[in-house]
């Protein structure tokens, strides 16, 4: 399962250290988004995982209460995936 995480572009560090935490390996993109018609800067965390949709949604949280953000995008998909 894919999973990324929207969020905006604060406390970078500390997303990265609880996200390491938890999974061996994620991809971080900078974005940029608006939201109620204001760009923002956004990164995106793209984790890779067959770790429960729960422990996801936690950490959203956790980055949600962190920023101090109204909301943070989910988004899943299922995508065969390889390493070789």
């Amino acid at each position: 399962m894919i999973y990324k995480i929207c969020i905006e572009d604060k406390n970078l560090n500390k997303v990265k250290d609880l996200c390491s935490i938890c999974f061996d390996n994620f991809t971080v993109y900078y974005t940029e988004k608006y939201w109620k018609g204001k760009r923002e800067k956004n990164i995106v965390i793209e984790i890779n995982t067959e770790k429960d949709y729960e422990l996801i949604e936690a950490i959203a949280r956790k980055i949600k209460s962190l920023n101090g953000q109204e909301a943070i995008l989910i988004t899943w998909s299922i995508e065969d995936s390889k390493l070789v």
